[in-house]
């Protein structure tokens, strides 16, 4: 029998990867196509505002059991965005206190070269279920 990816212990881990990636600042924009738009729509002023809230934003995923969170696909689908390099990208969506109502967050984490995680931003937006 072959476990489908990702395992339950592999989405709550990717949670804990992001945080400890932020915490240690190896935290960057994988993508900013969309950024000024998802900031507006989340009501977050700029790009510092977004790095002060985002371990809020994985703690209330974590809190709310990053299993039941998941939106992404089994296995994790690749990116195809070249600044991505085909990382897998994890998607999860949750009803924010922070932010009052539900949302989608989506982002990649590549281990540097010493071994810790890099957290690479996608997007973050009002949850709207079946876009991107």
């Amino acid at each position: 029998m072959s476990l489908t990816r990702p395992t339950s212990q592999e989405i709550r881990s990717k949670i804990d990867e992001a945080l400890a990636a932020i915490s240690l600042g190896k935290c960057q924009l994988g993508l900013t196509h969309f950024l000024a738009r998802d900031l507006e729509e989340c009501f977050i002023y700029d790009e510092d505002d977004f790095w002060s809230k985002l371990p809020c934003f994985l703690e209330e995923i974590k809190r709310a059991d990053p299993v039941t969170c998941y939106a992404g696909k089994y296995p994790p689908t690749p990116s195809n965005q070249p600044a991505l390099d085909g990382l897998e990208l994890w998607e999860y969506h949750w009803n924010s206190d922070s932010l009052n109502g539900r949302f989608y967050l989506k982002f990649c984490v590549k281990a540097g070269r010493d071994g810790k995680p890099n957290y690479l931003h996608v997007r973050i937006h009002p949850d709207r279920p079946f876009e991107d």
